[in-house]
């Protein structure tokens, strides 16, 4: 409270913000404004204009004024918003504050980095791999019988299947010498070569004639090879088809020349006896590898393709931060001015970061003289800096529309592009494990007396293997309320007797796990991650209204879990979510890790965008997906959905993923998966979520039918049905 007869009690309101102070004559009882304007002080005693102003002051209650005047209070000046330029005085301290607090961010995320990522440097760097390439050249310098012999075989290795490297033959004038074929393959022309060095079939018949027991039968032919390029290139691919190459072309050369040599000789005894003294001429020609470069450095492994990760983070890390230490002083600078911070900051930032990450592969011992001798090092440094100031700008740039709240939909961007998004690590490892450990308790407690030995089969009608027995027999097409299992067709043996033990013949069981199953139920209902997932998605119109459709744990057993075609799970001709508009949306979580062996997830990137269609007209042609047909159009057009085998052909991204990951799948992205040829099984459980009514029409030629005990459960808890 203010006291009694205090400024503010002896002020009159005259409008906004406008007061009338009285002002005394003694200059001594001046006041000083907040705002720092000199204000004269209230003197009621001391009113020099007489007795009137005094009666008028008493009248209206006010204590009597010497004299008035009229001053604003203090306020900000919204004035001086965007109008500083970056090196102005007045914004000078809070440009400095800005740039310390970035400074603070860089060495804690350096401090960061030297703490955490040598730990998964040195787990990774005893073994690690590239992506190979195919490359090869043989190249003829004996000029020959074995020379000739091998550039057949070579060559009609590459007709047969697709086992083989992309061989070329070069001719024997390119090169002076072998050393010089080495030395193309070290410049990395090739990623191998095999050359028949010269004079090697003429040493082979003067060694066999004449008894030469020096005879090295490894100098005919020679693989050279550069590990170091990659190492998984070389070792799993290059290296073992080569060796197998020449292992089957140099014994059957030397099985038809050893043979027609000693039927040229058996008449000539003193001939046998002086080839003996030569076993190794007289068993053949044979082959070394020569390791141009050995690999040496696993270390780079992590460092150019994991570490990218690392770099995402770093760079988004450094975008938020800024955001936040700038808010001070944004709404005082233009507009040239901010964009400019925008970037200079971040790209100066980004300076010690990339310099910072380089230098740990020194402690490594990466290999960054190898090729560009001491040079290399910086050379890997502006790699690095370009490649964060491509993910950092990116960041930059959405932040300026998603703001900090929303920059996880970032990510989410590349959802709408692909089709899909895999997130790794989305469920913990104990989550993973009793969820994987619920379903084959399931699958033990479960008696197959009483079983219609019903089998789920995706493969193609023409497909020999294919069962009759599929999916439409009542206990398939009532399991929408039920917890039921279905088996693998390849579990039954030709007279239909199950071959297989129970615990490797189902294929799935399904389809009310998330409402009947305790395990189910409480990861998939009542998991706020996945609640906000949903909400962060914005697939659906309404985002209280996803309904979950249906849920199961797809098995996909050793050896017998069948292929699965390309296929999508809302198409148009599709009886299984179709609504209209289409509205799927999949929750596809890996229980163990999936390999191209046992049936990885295949995706045609953007084949949600668009259909291919066969036109009632005749021909083929793609279909708008936002405005879709639907099953009573293709009733009454007859038009049948296709997919372009050209289009698609070579086209799909093999995603192999550990357990615990999450994969979401648009609804109308094409997808598929191999047969699991391996001895591991492929356990994943998934579940859709569609639209709600009123927003979108459930079709009912779809075989899943909401039932009347169970309807389609909403995500958010309550029960609804379409």
């Amino acid at each position: 409270m203010t006291p009694e007869g205090s400024p503010k009690d002896s002020a009159i309101r005259r409008g906004w913000a406008l007061y009338d102070v009285s002002v005394g004559a003694d200059q001594n009882e001046k006041a000083v404004h907040s705002s720092g304007a000199s204000v004269l002080s209230f003197s009621p005693g001391r009113n020099r204009k007489g007795k009137r102003e005094s009666g008028s002051h008493e009248s209206s209650g006010f204590p009597p004024l010497a004299r008035t005047e009229t001053i604003q209070p203090s306020r900000p000046r919204t004035s001086n918003a965007y109008l500083h330029q970056l090196f102005d005085p007045i914004v000078e301290s809070l440009l400095w504050d800005y740039v310390r607090e970035v400074l603070i961010i860089v060495m804690m995320l350096v401090v960061l980095m030297w703490g955490a990522l040598p730990l998964y440097w040195g787990s990774l760097a005893p073994g690690l791999s590239h992506a190979p390439n195919f490359k090869a050249w043989v190249v003829d310098l004996d000029g020959g019988p074995l020379g000739a012999f091998v550039i057949e075989s070579v060559m009609n290795s590459t007709k047969i299947g697709n086992r083989h490297l992309d061989w070329e033959v070069k001719p024997a004038s390119q090169f002076s010498s072998a050393q010089d074929v080495a030395n193309q393959v070290v410049e990395e022309k090739a990623w191998a070569a095999i050359t028949i060095n010269p004079g090697a079939s003429s040493t082979l018949y003067i060694a066999r004639a004449y008894g030469d027991y020096t005879y090295d039968q490894t100098k005919a032919v020679t693989l050279y090879i550069e590990q170091a390029r990659s190492e998984n290139a070389i070792g799993q691919l290059i290296a073992p088809i080569a060796t197998d190459l020449l292992d089957k072309t140099l014994r059957n050369f030397n099985a038809r020349d050893i043979a027609a040599y000693i039927r040229a000789i058996r008449a000539h005894p003193d001939a046998i006896e002086t080839s003996l003294e030569s076993p190794s001429a007289l068993a053949g020609a044979w082959w070394k590898t020569v390791n141009l470069k050995p690999w040496d450095a696993a270390v780079a492994w992590p460092m150019t393709i994991v570490g990218q990760i690392y770099l995402t983070l770093f760079a988004f890390i450094i975008t938020m931060s800024s955001h936040r230490a700038r808010r001070n002083l944004e709404p005082h600078l233009t507009y040239n001015s901010l964009v400019a911070l925008r970037i200079a900051i971040p790209l100066a930032a980004y300076i010690p970061i990339s310099t910072s990450y380089a230098m740990l592969g020194l402690f490594f011992r990466a290999p960054f003289d190898a090729k560009y001798s001491g040079g290399g090092f910086f050379i890997y440094v502006a790699y690095t800096y370009l490649d964060i100031c491509a993910l950092g700008l990116a960041c930059e740039a959405a932040m300026s529309i998603l703001r900090p709240d929303h920059m996880p939909l970032f990510l989410v961007s590349w959802f709408y592009k692909d089709g899909y998004l895999i997130l790794p690590g989305f469920i913990p490892k104990d989550e993973t494990s009793a969820l994987l450990a619920r379903a084959k308790q399931l699958i033990a407690e479960f008696p197959l007396e009483g079983h219609p030995m019903t089998r789920f089969t995706t493969g193609e009608e023409d497909d020999p293997n294919h069962s009759k027995k599929h999916v439409g027999d009542e206990y398939f097409l009532t399991s929408g309320d039920k917890i039921r299992f279905f088996l693998e067709d390849d579990a039954f043996d030709a007279k239909g007797n199950l071959a297989k033990p129970k615990e490797k013949s189902v294929n799935k069981i399904g389809h009310g796990l998330h409402e009947l199953d305790s395990v189910f139920r409480k990861f998939t209902m009542e998991n706020e991650k996945l609640r906000q997932l949903a909400r962060d998605l914005a697939f659906h119109q309404d985002p209280e209204g996803k309904l979950i459709s249906l849920s199961m744990v797809i098995c996909k057993q050793p050896e017998i879990g069948g292929k699965v075609p390309e296929h999508n799970d809302s198409s148009t001709i599709s009886t299984f979510l179709y609504t209209d508009p289409p509205s799927a949306l999949g929750f596809w979580f890996a229980l163990e890790p999936c390999t191209e062996f046992n049936g990885a997830l295949s995706f045609l990137p953007g084949s949600h965008r668009t259909t291919f269609v066969r036109l009632p007209e005749g021909g083929t042609g793609f279909v708008d997906i936002e405005n879709p047909i639907t099953p009573l159009d293709l009733q009454s057009q007859k038009l049948e959905r296709t997919v372009d085998p050209k289009a698609s052909e070579g086209d799909y991204i093999l995603e192999t993923c550990d357990a615990g990951t999450l994969v979401l799948i648009h609804g109308s992205v094409l997808h598929k998966s191999e047969r699991n040829t391996s001895q591991n099984t492929r356990f994943a459980y998934t579940f859709h979520m569609i639209e709600s009514a009123p927003k979108v029409r459930y079709d009912e030629r779809n075989w899943l039918q909401p039932a009347a005990s169970m309807p389609f459960s909403k995500l958010y808890g309550t029960q609804a049905v379409h």
